[in-house]
Order: C-alpha cells, then sequence, then structure tokens
C-alpha cells in the first residue's frame, strides 16, 4: 500500500493536476525567456537614448561653457532635466566648481524583486567637454530606467494572464473528457463501500467501455459468493454458539486488536458483563485479572496470544475481577485464531473458576501444613499403637527418621525414668477420658535423655470406634535451662560467683538455727571497700569489675572452709561465720580479711589498693533472726566508717542511737495516722507498645506539718515489724478504694496496685478483712485492685501465701509479685503461685543499659514469666532507652520516671488523657528472640569501653593515664565480635560493616592515650569529640543490625 500524498487523490485529480502542471511549467519558462528579452532590449534603448542626449547637450552647452555664463549653464541643465529622461547632470569645470541639475527620482510601479530580477538599471555617461584644444571640464548625465522597467512589468502583467487564461481552458477541458469515461469506476466504488458496509446484496450496471463491463461482471460474481458465504458462516456460528453456551467454562473471543466478539453465559456470569454490553470492548476491560500474590495487573493471555502467535496455558495465581469489584480465582488458557494463510485474527480465551477447587485445596494444605511445620513433634498410631505418621519435628526432636519408627510403638523412645506405674496411670487417664498431659523423659536415637511436654488423644470414628492415636511433644530441655541458669543468678551474684542475698539469707536461716540447737556463737560480719568509688570513677567499671573478681577470691580464702561470703551488691560483702568457739577466732579471721583486702592488687597492669570496713553483730547476743544481725551489722559498719576505716567493730546494742531514734519515730507516725497526715500519690503503669494507661500504683506520703512531704524510704523501714505496719497497710487499701470511687465518678476507670507488707500479708484473718475494706465501697469492682507483694515474703510459706492468693482471686483481687529477682525462691515454688503479674525489681531496671549482669538478670525474668505464662511488669524506667530495651526483649508494661513521677490523684485525670508513648516505643512492634538480645550487651560493652576511656582522659589531665584495653581483638566487645558474635551474625553485611567502625574507634582511642601521656591533653579532647561521633555511628549500626535481623535476616 502506497502512502505518498498523490495515492489519496482521485484518478481525475491527479489528471487534472499533472496537465495543470505541465502547461505552468511550459508557460513559466516562456515568459521567463520572453520578459529577459524585453530586459534586455530595454537595457540597450535607455544606453543608445543616453548618447543621442550627450551628443544634443554638448554643443548647446559649448556656448554658454566658452564664456562662463554659469547662470544660462546651469539653466540649460535644469531644462534638459527637466524635458527629457535624464535623471541628472553634472558639470564639473578645471577649477573643480560643480553644477548639478536633477529631477525627483520617481520609484518603479514594478515590485522590488521584478526590479532586481530585470537587471535594468540607471546607465551613466561621463565625457569631458574639449573646444578646440581647450579642455572646459567634465559633463556627467545619469539616465532614469524607472519608465522602461514599468513597461517591462506590465508585459509581463499581460503575458501571466494569458498563461493563466490557458491553464483554465486546459482544465476544464480534461475535467469534461474525464467525467464521461469515468462514470462506471464512480459506480464500482459505491458498489465497494455497499459492501464494505456489510450490504451483500448490492449490484452494479453494466456500462463504459468493454472493459469496464467485464470489471463489473466480475464484481458482481463476487458480491453473489460473498453473500453466499455470509449466510454459511452465520448458520455456523449459530451452532457453534449453543455449543459453547452449554459448557461449564467461560469462553471469550475476540478480533486480532482483542476486542471482544463472543462471550458465552458462563463468561457473562463470571466477568458481570452480558454480551452485548462487553461487544467490541477491549478484553482488559471485560476480563481484567491481577496477580494474586502481587496484586499487580497480570499479562493478559489474550494479548500475549495475538502477540506471540502460541498458546498460553493454564496460569496459576490468577484473580479475575468482575463488574462489581468481586474477586474470583481462575484459572485461564488462550489460542489464537488463525486463517488459512496462518495470519491471526483474533483470539479464544476459556477460564474457569476455582473457588470451591480452592477452599478444598486450601483446607488440605493447611492441614498438611501445620503437621509438616509444627514446632512440635507430631506422632499417629494405630489402634494397636503402631505408628503410621510422623511430622519433620519428631525427628528433629527425637533423631529417629520416619523409616526408623513406622511399625514401631512409641516405646521406642522411653527413658527408663518413669516406672511401670507411671504409664499405668497415664493410659488409665486415656482410656478414661480420652487424652493424657505431662511432663514425660524420653530418649533421643543418640542415647541422651531429654524432657518433653507431651499429649496424647484417642481419635474415634463416627461408631465410637477407637482408630488412632496422635501424640503431639514437645522438647522443653530450653526450658529447664532457663529454669537452671534462673535458678543459679537467684541464688548467686553474676560477677563473682559468690552467694547474693537470697541465697545468704536462706543460710543464715539454717546457721542460726543450728547455732540455737549447738549453743554455738556465730558473727554476720557486714564489709564495705573503702577507695572502691575512687577506682571506680578513675579506671572505670570493667577494672572495677576486675578487682571486686580478685577482692571476691581473697575472701573466700580468707574464711574457713563452713563460712559463707556473699556479695549484696555493689563494694558490700556480708561474712557469715559459723561455729565459733570464743570471740577471739571471730577476730582472727576478721584480722586476716583486713590483711588480704589491704594487698595491692594489679588489674590489666594497674596496680590498685583498696581496704576494708566491717560491721561485726553476733548470735545470739545482738539479735534472734537474720534480718535484725543484718541490720545491726551494719549499724556497727557505719560505726568502722567512722573509726577510721580499715578496721572491725561491734555491735553496741546499749549506745545505739538508731534505736532510740526508731522509737521516737514510731509514736510520731502513730499520731500521723491518727491525724490524718498520710495521703497517696500514684505512679501510672502503661502499656509502652500498646501505648495505653493499664492502672497505676499507690505509693504512700507522709505530710509533716514541719518537714513537709516526706518520702516513704524515711519512715516506712521504721514500722517493720510493728503493729502499725499492719495499721497503715489497711488505711492504704481503704484510701485506695475510696479513690478509685472518685475516679469512676469523673469516668476514669483506673486499677490500683498497693504494696502489702509481709507481717500483714500473713495475717489469718488478712482475706476477712481485705472482703470488708470491699464492702465499703461496693461501687468499686474487686478486679480494680492488685496487691503486691515481695517475692522473698511471699515464699517464707509457700503453702499459706498459695492458698491467701487463691481466696483473694475468688474474691476479684489479683496479686503481682514485686522486686522479682532479688529473692531466692526455688522456680517450682514459683510456678505454684497463682500470680497474675510479677515486677521486676528496679535495682535491675536501673542499670540495664550499663551492667551486663542486671541485662542478663532482667533478660531472664522476662524468658521465665514467659515459660510461666505470667505477665511481667518492669519497675524504675528512668529513659526512654531503658523502654526500648525492655520492648526488645519482650517486656511490654512499665513504670517509672521516664513515664511519670508519682503524682497527687487531683492530677491523674489529667494525666491520663493527655499521655501518649513515646515514638520510638510505637516504633518498636517486634520483639526480639532471645539469642538476638545479646545486641543489647554489645552495644553496652561498647558504650562502656568509651565511658572508660573518657574518664582516664579526664584523670589523665591531672597525673598518669590508666586506658582500657586498647586492642580491638582484646578488648570485651572485641571478643565478642569477633566470636559469638561473629559465629551468628557474620553472614549479614550489616554485622561486618561494624569491624571497619570498631577498628576506627580503637585508633582513635590510642591516639588519645599518647596524647594524653604526652601531656597534650587539649589535643586529645579534641580527637575524643571525634571518637564520641564514631561511637554513634557505631551504635547506629548496632541499631540497623537489629532492624534488619527483625525483619527476617538469616542468622546461624
Amino acid at each position: 500500500m502506497s502512502f505518498h500524498p498523490l495515492a489519496r487523490l482521485s484518478l481525475v485529480a491527479r489528471l487534472m493536476l499533472g496537465a495543470g502542471f505541465a502547461i505552468v511549467v511550459t508557460g513559466s519558462l516562456g515568459l521567463w525567456i520572453s520578459t529577459g528579452k524585453d530586459a534586455d532590449f530595454a537595457s540597450d534603448q535607455l544606453e543608445r537614448h543616453l548618447a543621442e542626449n550627450a551628443e544634443s547637450l554638448f554643443p548647446t552647452l559649448s556656448e554658454w561653457v566658452v564664456i562662463g555664463d554659469y547662470a544660462n549653464i546651469e539653466q540649460v541643465l535644469q531644462l534638459w532635466v527637466k524635458h527629457t529622461d535624464i535623471e541628472r547632470i553634472t558639470w564639473t569645470n578645471v577649477g573643480g566648481q560643480t553644477l548639478t541639475a536633477s529631477d525627483k527620482a520617481n520609484a518603479p510601479q514594478a515590485p522590488g524583486w521584478f526590479v532586481r530580477w530585470s537587471g535594468v538599471t540607471s546607465p551613466q555617461l561621463s565625457r569631458a567637454l574639449v573646444l578646440g584644444q581647450h579642455n572646459y571640464g567634465q559633463v556627467t548625465l545619469v539616465m532614469t530606467a524607472t519608465p522602461a522597467i514599468d513597461r517591462l512589468w506590465d508585459r509581463f502583467l499581460s503575458h501571466l494572464t494569458l498563461l493563466a487564461l490557458e491553464l483554465g481552458l486546459v482544465l476544464v477541458g480534461i475535467l469534461l473528457i474525464l467525467r464521461n469515461g469515468l462514470r462506471p469506476l464512480a459506480a464500482l466504488n459505491l458498489g465497494a463501500r455497499a459492501l464494505e458496509r456489510g450490504e451483500l446484496s448490492a449490484r452494479i450496471q453494466p456500462q463504459g467501455s468493454p472493459e469496464l463491463v467485464r470489471v463489473i461482471d466480475a464484481f458482481n460474481r463476487m458480491a453473489e459468493q460473498l453473500q453466499a458465504a455470509q449466510v454459511a458462516i452465520s448458520q455456523e456460528s449459530e451452532r457453534l454458539a449453543v455449543t459453547l453456551s452449554s459448557i461449564g467454562d467461560g469462553v471469550i473471543a475476540t478480533d486480532a486488536e482483542g476486542r471482544i466478539e463472543f462471550m458465552n453465559p458462563v463468561a457473562e456470569a463470571l466477568t458481570g458483563w452480558t454480551a452485548a454490553e462487553a461487544a467490541r470492548r477491549s478484553i482488559r476491560q471485560v476480563f481484567p485479572i491481577i496477580n494474586e500474590s502481587s496484586r499487580q495487573e497480570a499479562d493478559s493471555p489474550v494479548e500475549r496470544v495475538i502477540r506471540e502467535g502460541t498458546v498460553v496455558g493454564l496460569a496459576n495465581h490468577t484473580l479475575l475481577i468482575a463488574r462489581d469489584g468481586s474477586e474470583r480465582p481462575i484459572a485461564d488458557s488462550a489460542a489464537p485464531i488463525r486463517q488459512s494463510d496462518g495470519h491471526i485474527t483474533g483470539a479464544v480465551l476459556v477460564f474457569r473458576d476455582q473457588t470451591q477447587d480452592r477452599q478444598t485445596l486450601s483446607r488440605l494444605n493447611m492441614a498438611a501444613s501445620v503437621f509438616e511445620n509444627s514446632l512440635n513433634g507430631v506422632a499417629i498410631t494405630d489402634a494397636e499403637q503402631r505408628i503410621i505418621e510422623i511430622n519433620p519435628a519428631f525427628t528433629r526432636i527425637t533423631g529417629y527418621s520416619r523409616e526408623d519408627v513406622i511399625g514401631q510403638t512409641p516405646r521406642l523412645l522411653a527413658s527408663g525414668r518413669q516406672d511401670a506405674a507411671f504409664y499405668a496411670s497415664m493410659w488409665t487417664e486415656i482410656v478414661t477420658t480420652g487424652q493424657w498431659r505431662g511432663e514425660i523423659w524420653n530418649r533421643h536415637k543418640d542415647g541422651h535423655v531429654y524432657p518433653e511436654d507431651l499429649s496424647i488423644v484417642a481419635i474415634k470414628d463416627r461408631d465410637d470406634k477407637l482408630i488412632r492415636y496422635v501424640g503431639v511433644f514437645g522438647d522443653i530441655s530450653q526450658i529447664k535451662a532457663q529454669q537452671e541458669k534462673l535458678q543459679h543468678l537467684a541464688h548467686y551474684d553474676a560477677l563473682t560467683g559468690l552467694p547474693n542475698r537470697a541465697l545468704l539469707t536462706d543460710r543464715m536461716r539454717v546457721a542460726l538455727a543450728q547455732a540455737e540447737r549447738s549453743g554455738e556463737r556465730l558473727a554476720v560480719c557486714y564489709l564495705d571497700l573503702d577507695g572502691f568509688k575512687l577506682v571506680n570513677d578513675t579506671w572505670g567499671h570493667v577494672t572495677g569489675d576486675r578487682l571486686l573478681e580478685q577482692i571476691a577470691e581473697r575472701l573466700r580464702g580468707a574464711v574457713r572452709g563452713g563460712d559463707t561470703v556473699a556479695r549484696m551488691g555493689g563494694d558490700e560483702f556480708v561474712l557469715l561465720l559459723a561455729n565459733l568457739a570464743d570471740i577471739d577466732e571471730c577476730g582472727a579471721t576478721l584480722l586476716r580479711v583486713l590483711h588480704d583486702v589491704a594487698e595491692p592488687i594489679t588489674v590489666e597492669g594497674a596496680t590498685l589498693k583498696v581496704s576494708a570496713s566491717i560491721g561485726v553483730t553476733l548470735f545470739p547476743d545482738d539479735g534472734a533472726d537474720a534480718d535484725r544481725l543484718l541490720r545491726h551489722a551494719d549499724q556497727a559498719l557505719y560505726a568502722a566508717k567512722q573509726a577510721g576505716r580499715n578496721c572491725y567493730q561491734l555491735f553496741d546494742p546499749i549506745h545505739n542511737l538508731a534505736v532510740r531514734q526508731r522509737q521516737t519515730l514510731l509514736a510520731r507516725l502513730e499520731t500521723a495516722l491518727a491525724q490524718g497526715e498520710f495521703c497517696l500519690y500514684y505512679q501510672p503503669k502503661v502499656d509502652m507498645r500498646a501505648g495505653t494507661v493499664i492502672g497505676a500504683e499507690a505509693l504512700i506520703r507522709w505530710r509533716d506539718p514541719e518537714r513537709g512531704l516526706i518520702a516513704p524510704i524515711d519512715f516506712l523501714p521504721q514500722m517493720e515489724g510493728t503493729a502499725l505496719e499492719i495499721e497503715v497497710g489497711e488505711w492504704v487499701i481503704d484510701s485506695a478504694l475510696a479513690q478509685m470511687d472518685a475516679w469512676r465518678a469523673v469516668g476514669l476507670n483506673l486499677p490500683l496496685a498497693v504494696n502489702i507488707a509481709p507481717p500483714h500479708l500473713a495475717r489469718i484473718d488478712f482475706v476477712a478483712r481485705l472482703q470488708s475494706l470491699l464492702q465499703r465501697h461496693p461501687d468499686t469492682p474487686p478486679k480494680g485492685l492488685e496487691l503486691e507483694v515481695l517475692e522473698s515474703a511471699a515464699l517464707n510459706d509457700i503453702n499459706h501465701v498459695s492458698k491467701l492468693i487463691e481466696a483473694c482471686q475468688r474474691i476479684g483481687v489479683d496479686f503481682a509479685l514485686d522486686d522479682f529477682g532479688t529473692g531466692y525462691s526455688s522456680l517450682t515454688y514459683l510456678k505454684r503461685l497463682p500470680a497474675q503479674l510479677i515486677k521486676i525489681d528496679q535495682s535491675f531496671v536501673r542499670d540495664i543499659l550499663v551492667d551486663v549482669e542486671d541485662l542478663a538478670i532482667v533478660e531472664g525474668v522476662i524468658g521465665l514469666a514467659e515459660a510461666f505464662h505470667i505477665n511481667v511488669i518492669a519497675e524504675g524506667i528512668e529513659s526512654v532507652e531503658q523502654g526500648l530495651a525492655l520492648l526488645h526483649l519482650g517486656c511490654s508494661l512499665g513504670q517509672g520516671y521516664v513515664i511519670a513521677r508519682p503524682m497527687p490523684a487531683s492530677e491523674m485525670v489529667g494525666w491520663v488523657a493527655a499521655w501518649r508513648q513515646h515514638p520510638l516505643w510505637q516504633q518498636a512492634y517486634v520483639s526480639w528472640s532471645r539469642d538476638d538480645a545479646v545486641l543489647l550487651g554489645a552495644e553496652l560493652d561498647h558504650r562502656l569501653w568509651i565511658d572508660q576511656l573518657q574518664a582516664c582522659l579526664d584523670a589523665g589531665k591531672a597525673g598518669a593515664v590508666k586506658l582500657p584495653t586498647m586492642d580491638f581483638h582484646l578488648c570485651r566487645f572485641g571478643r565478642w565480635y569477633h566470636g559469638p558474635g561473629q559465629v551468628r551474625y557474620g553472614s549479614i553485611c550489616e554485622y561486618q560493616e561494624l569491624n571497619a567502625l570498631h577498628q576506627r574507634i580503637h585508633a582513635v582511642g590510642n591516639e588519645i592515650g599518647t596524647l594524653c601521656n604526652a601531656g597534650q591533653h587539649g589535643q586529645a579532647s579534641v580527637c575524643m569529640t571525634e571518637l564520641t561521633a564514631l561511637r554513634d555511628q557505631f551504635v547506629a549500626q548496632l541499631h540497623v543490625l537489629a532492624e534488619v535481623i527483625k525483619a527476617g535476616a538469616t542468622v546461624r
């Protein structure tokens, strides 16, 4: 097909255009030649006329020139210019005098382009005026060309008019001739257009020349054949439509442009379009499909068929969006429609609704997926207990493959730790109730024994006939190990390995009982290190920790084998010396302790020196219970400090000022209770992750008229063990219930927690008294009251406390274990306590970001709470970062100064309405795994190293500098990075990027050390600024690593 512009013109137009073009070209050529000759002739005429005028002018002019009559000369020149075609005449005498006569030049009528094209210009003639042999000057004549050019232009216009007339006459003649000759072709054109419109009955009357008559006859025969073929196609289409309407799949046929030509009823029902509505619409409009996974528009199978010319098979994960917006999963396929020559004229699309198939397959896949991916092992047996199927977790836990156990009985796993009576009881319960659950020890294929949490269910058919058993079990070794770890953390100091306060109390109880039976003396010695704070401030916490470790070893070596050395926290220790023959034996031991502690200690090349102050109390002289002995020893320690340190002092009950002060204070406190000087402040408790206020803790305050508001730490310890302690406890409960009544009246339903003292909890009538207090406030639901009891108090009498908690729960009051982590309880006992909440002690929370041991304890407590399905809350949160760390460890509930300080009741309503969670807490929507929580410790180690270097820099300004470990392989973080950290995270690029930052930090640290030792402290401070910036980059990279791990990066 030609796309030349002339191809779009009719035959008549093309013939007339060609003839006209030929006439225009030949006429224009003739006109150009004729005009050129006229121009040449005009130029010659002008030259001749100029010469003639010169010949006529000179004789006339000579007469006046000779006599020098300039007036007549000028008059002659003016007359000549006026009455001839001369445009200008100039006479210049030999003296240089000039006379000029000129006529006003008239512009030619011809256009400028014609003047330039003709080439006719004004001629000029200059001649000397010589008479005889005498020269009278020079005469110059310029003749105007305007008249000649205007005459030439008039001739040009006349020729052009004749040419246009000739062109018009020729074209009219051609049109008249062609109109009659081409009339049959016009008829053929009309007939062809009728066929194009579908008028297959159109015919043409034969006319014109014989050749055109034959063409018209052929056209008519073709039209008859087309009409017959159309009838046959219509009949075939009707049969095809009936067939396609009867099948169960949707069918759509399109043309080669993807426009719909046919839809069967199933396709209409699935798409929501009728065939009439969809006709000639694009396939994408009527059949929009998306990928089920990506929700992106899917490639149309029809368009692919038309584009590629091949059959497109079934496409999975495809959704059809019906006209009403509903979605259906479908399977579709498409094939091309071809002509006999292979040319694609369209496509046919076949598709099926897979909704029912999907639902059936989904249920099957779900069941299979749960079975295959369950973390718990699953074993299915027949009614005779022969194993018929297991899941992958079974193999992972037991070590036995499917081939090992199919056809075997579960007795294959027996460890031998349960006797026959255990199994008899288990099967009796299964037969009776159809199920059993409990803990059991089984044996791994490799021989080691491990604990399981096992559930067995008997499966019966519709006829209630037993057909199989299903056992589901999980390896609880990790929970057991966590229990053992927490058991150790609960009893031993993480840094020194010495017994902690909890284990000390337990051992004191035993030792006191033995001493009471044997009549021997027992000494409790409270020891505090002199000068330890200076070591910490100067050399840093890491060096301080190493010093404490060596002090602990010296204390172990200084006492006898049966004595106890315990660490109370910080730099405080307690020595429990039992089976003393006399006081002198105690004194000898303490002198040995003082000597050993005072010996210099070398830590990482630095020689350090501290001493000890010891307070001593004796049993039975100074007290009959452990708490009193410890208090007396602490008071004696104060006396040792006052005596100059590096010594020990015995408790003196006679001159003890503290006793008298306590008696005075107790009397004043009784008056304060009677006169209503006590009040309650409230510290909110929140869900940091959800951003909600979940309650508050009621905290007592004393409004002394003289001393103002007094904190509980300054008066509650003096009440311990007195009747006043119980009276104040009941007042707190009653006041808290009254406040809840008041808040409910203004629309604030806020649960309150109240601390209960151990003696108060131990009263036999505690539950009855609590019910009486609740009855005074019938509008306040008991569920809004929560009682907090110290962990150590709760476990002094586990049976009593457990029954008491259950009794309180029956009336709607919940319990929480306060200061959790400081006690010494067995985890088995803890499991028996039905408390709903445990509170992590603030002493651990406060240093979670600066003490690795505290971090480990907090992590362990949270893990224990998860294992026992108990809620956990952290108290004493003082920074946003502490809250973020707790969220990452899995603890969402918290209270502390960063959330709110304790406040009067009047401020609580406004505070609750205004409080919003910190944005960082809002973003911490994923808890880290236990293995990844070590990143908090890694960040902590790094920060401590920087702080230690800063402390050394500050100390170095006044003396020698003791630097922390500067080898990046040997510092605490370096050992972790190149050890456990590399094993777990080494494959993650974000982890690898830490190495360069870590090495750069050590390089700058070494430079700081060099500068300090050289006395260049100012330059060292500048480098410290760079080190601080590097620290921030390093911590930010640790957080990036944490985000990558939370997002699902692969760790080992």
